[in-house]
C-alpha cells in the first residue's frame, strides 16, 4: 500500500493535515462506503485516530447557471473550423472565454488564426505556451481582466480557480488518444457556459457534473 510510508512519513509527524478535493469519495451513493475510499486513498486509515469528516455543500447552482452545449458540427481536425469555433465563442461570451487543448501545437495554431480578430474585437487573447509570461501570472491577468480571453492545457484546467465574472465560458475539444492510447477521431467538442458568473473549478472532466459537487475532506490533528 504506497499510502502507508505516505501516513508514517508525511501524515503522522504533521500537526494537522486536511486532504480536500471535490471528487474526494467515490459516486456509489453508500454514504459510509465512499468515506471508506476516501480514508483509503488518503491513506487515512493507516492513522492511530480516526479522521475528522467533513462535507459541505457547493456554493454554485448548476441548474440555474450552467449551460452545457456539445458541439457536433465543427470536426476536430479542422483547425480552421475549430479556431473559428472558438471565435465565435469567445466574442459571443463577451470576454472571459477559457479554451482548452491537449495539445500545444494545436493550441499554438488555433491562436495564430485568432488573436488578431479577438484583439480588434476587444477581447485580448491569452495563450499559454504562446505568450512568456509564466501559467500564474496569465492567470492572474485572466482573472483580473474580465473582458479578457485564454487558450491553454491541463495545467490550467486543474488546480486553478478564477472566480465571479471572470470565467463564464469553457470550452474544450476531446482528446486525440485514448486511455490506453488508441488513435480516435471524435467529431464533438463540449462547451460549458455560466451566464452571470462562473468558475473555472466547477468543471471536471468534459463538463460541469453536480452529482459530485461540492467539497470533502479528511482532517486529522
Amino acid at each position: 500500500d504506497p499510502l502507508l510510508p505516505f501516513a508514517e512519513t508525511v501524515v503522522a509527524p504533521a500537526h494537522g493535515v486536511v486532504v480536500t478535493s471535490a471528487t474526494l469519495r467515490d459516486g456509489t451513493g453508500d454514504v459510509e462506503a465512499d468515506w471508506r475510499a476516501a480514508e483509503m486513498r488518503t491513506g487515512a486509515r493507516h492513522l492511530p485516530t480516526p479522521a475528522i469528516r467533513v462535507e459541505a455543500p457547493s456554493p454554485f447552482d448548476y441548474a440555474r447557471l450552467a449551460r452545457v452545449f456539445v458541439v457536433t458540427d465543427v470536426r476536430k481536425d479542422d483547425v480552421d473550423r475549430v479556431a473559428g469555433a472558438y471565435r465565435a465563442l469567445m466574442r459571443a461570451s463577451g470576454g472571459g472565454a477559457l479554451g482548452l487543448f491537449t495539445a500545444i501545437s494545436r493550441l499554438r495554431a488555433v491562436y495564430e488564426r485568432i488573436a488578431v480578430d479577438m484583439e480588434k474585437a476587444g477581447f485580448p487573447l491569452l495563450a499559454q505556451h504562446v505568450d512568456t509570461l509564466d501559467t500564474a501570472s496569465l492567470v492572474d491577468i485572466f482573472r483580473a481582466e474580465p473582458d479578457t480571453c485564454m487558450l491553454g492545457t491541463d495545467a490550467v484546467r486543474d488546480g486553478v480557480d478564477v472566480p465571479g465574472r471572470s470565467t463564464v465560458c469553457r470550452g474544450r475539444a476531446p482528446p486525440s488518444f485514448t486511455a490506453n492510447g488508441a488513435r480516435r477521431f471524435p467529431t464533438s467538442a463540449t462547451t460549458t457556459c455560466w451566464p452571470g458568473c462562473g468558475s473555472s473549478r466547477l468543471s471536471a472532466g468534459w463538463c460541469a457534473r453536480p452529482t459530485t459537487a461540492g467539497y470533502s475532506s479528511c482532517s486529522t490533528r
